[in-house]
Formats: C-alpha cells, sequence, structure tokens
C-alpha cells in the first residue's frame, strides 16, 4: 500500500493553475451573459482598462525604482602595460588583463516618485484597451460573433476616445478612429489566418495519420518505429506496401538489416495485413 501511495504522481503546480484559471473565466464568462448589456459592457471595460493600466504602469516605473534603490557597477577590466604583460605570459601565473569584482552597493533609498510620462501612458493604454474591449463586448452580443467588423468598429471607438482623451483638434480625432480601425482589422485577419493555417495542419496531420496506420503497426511490431519518417518521406503509404521492393527502401535511406525484416514481414503477412483493411494479429 506504501508503494502504491509513493507511485501515485501529484498533479503539477502549473497545470493546476491553468486548470483552476480557464474554469474561473469560464464562469466569469457565464456570469457576464448573464447580465444586462449596460453591465456587461460597464464591466468589461472597467476591468479590461484597469488591467492595461495597472501593467502598463508597473512596467514602465519598476526599472525607475530599482535604479532609486540600487547602484550597480559594472565589471572593470584593466589593461596592463607591455612589461607587466610580457611577464605574465613568461610567468604564466596570471592573465594579461585583471577583471576587479562588482562593486554591488546599497545606497541610501531614495524617494521614488512615479514619472509624469508613464502615468499618461498607462491612462492611454487604460482607455484605449478598455473603450476597445467594451465596444468589442457590445457588436458581439448585438451580432452574436465576432469578425471583421466588429473589431473596427471597436477600434474606430478606442481610436477616438484616445485621441480626446489627449486632447487632439476634431481632424486628428477622426484620424486616430481610422487607425484604430484599420489596425484591429489587420490584427483580426492575421490572427484569423493563423488559426486556419494552424487548424489545416491538424486535419492534414490527422489525414497522414491514418494513410500511415498500417505502416505505423508493422514498424511497431518489428521494433522499428523510428523508421516511420522514412516511409512518410518516401510516400510509402498503406497502399503502396504491397509493392514495396529492396531498391524503394533503399531509397528512403533504410538500412540493408531493417529493409530484410521489412520485406519479410510483407511477405509472410501481406494476405493477412490487408484482409478488411488493417493489419491481422
Amino acid at each position: 500500500m506504501g508503494k502504491d501511495k509513493r507511485s501515485v504522481s501529484k498533479p503539477n503546480l502549473i497545470t493546476m493553475l491553468k486548470t483552476n484559471y480557464k474554469q474561473f473565466d469560464i464562469r466569469y464568462k457565464n456570469w457576464l451573459v448573464k447580465l444586462p448589456l449596460p453591465v456587461e459592457v460597464a464591466i468589461v471595460t472597467v476591468t479590461t482598462g484597469a488591467t492595461s493600466g495597472i501593467v502598463s504602469l508597473i512596467w514602465g516605473t519598476l526599472p525607475f525604482y530599482l535604479r532609486s534603490k540600487f547602484s550597480i557597477f559594472p565589471l572593470r577590466l584593466t589593461p596592463l602595460n607591455l612589461d607587466t604583460i610580457s611577464k605574465c605570459v613568461l610567468s604564466t601565473f596570471a592573465p594579461p588583463l585583471t577583471i576587479t569584482p562588482v562593486n554591488l552597493s546599497l545606497q541610501k533609498a531614495k524617494p521614488f516618485s512615479i514619472p509624469v510620462r508613464r502615468l499618461t501612458e498607462a491612462r492611454n493604454l487604460a482607455v484605449l484597451a478598455g473603450v476597445r474591449a467594451g465596444v468589442a463586448c457590445a457588436m458581439k452580443r448585438f451580432k452574436g460573433k465576432e469578425d471583421a467588423e466588429t473589431n473596427m468598429v471597436a477600434g474606430f471607438a478606442a481610436g477616438v476616445m484616445l485621441s480626446l482623451v489627449c486632447g487632439n483638434q476634431p481632424v486628428r480625432v477622426i484620424s486616430y478612429g481610422v487607425l484604430g480601425a484599420l489596425t484591429n482589422w489587420g490584427i483580426f485577419k492575421a490572427a484569423e489566418n493563423v488559426s486556419q493555417a494552424l487548424a489545416d495542419k491538424v486535419l492534414q496531420s490527422q489525414a497522414e495519420d491514418l494513410s500511415y496506420k498500417n505502416v505505423r503497426g508493422m514498424l511497431s511490431s518489428l521494433g522499428l518505429d523510428h523508421y516511420e519518417k522514412n516511409f512518410k518521406h518516401g510516400l510509402f503509404t498503406d497502399k503502396t506496401l504491397p509493392l514495396l521492393t529492396d531498391s524503394h527502401l533503399q531509397e528512403v535511406k533504410i538500412p540493408p538489416g531493417p529493409r530484410v525484416l521489412i520485406l519479410d514481414y510483407i511477405k509472410r503477412r501481406c494476405s493477412k495485413m490487408f484482409r478488411g483493411g488493417h493489419i491481422a494479429d
């Protein structure tokens, strides 16, 4: 019983965190959908804007905070004159350069204040992300899906609001909105193309796996699983197995010993292998 308890593997901490986060995200989204539209939009706008602003503020001010608390002096290389170098080389006791150690000193804590520029950047990012998320949420509720039009409207609204917060002229307000719409449209299309390409690749790999089912079974029974890539390189699928010859296997760089085993297997079990379209045991 003790061995059984020790053999049970503990769940990975990262996996547990991911699972808990996914469950929380699903519950949170299900809760949002049940709320009235104005309340949902307000919550999404505030939470997204606040999160983006806080992250931007921390990321922008952390280097300044560390710089105000610590003083780090880098490595110093001290060159030596020719006489010293020749002595070092002849004696072989020391290299031609000496390196002084890192001087890490803790200075007295200085008063730290957040730069105004960082606060402005955090505010702008909060407005941009919050308005975009809120408008996108409203559009998805109306249309029932997220598409290019939804992203363009959300990007236009975010660009206009950002320009107004920055105090720009009306002409620049419109230009900011158009720029936001085009940027959001481009990001959405790029993500859509990448997702489609990945889905096509998965379907293609699944189709290929079905085409090499009998090949994989044969190689596994012979202990030659590592030659599966050679069969795929030569496009030797299940349908080509009865037609394989020694020269065919040699073309895909399979050594003589495995070639003999493969051909003998096909010769002895070919009729059973393809009876009913599967390998017979």
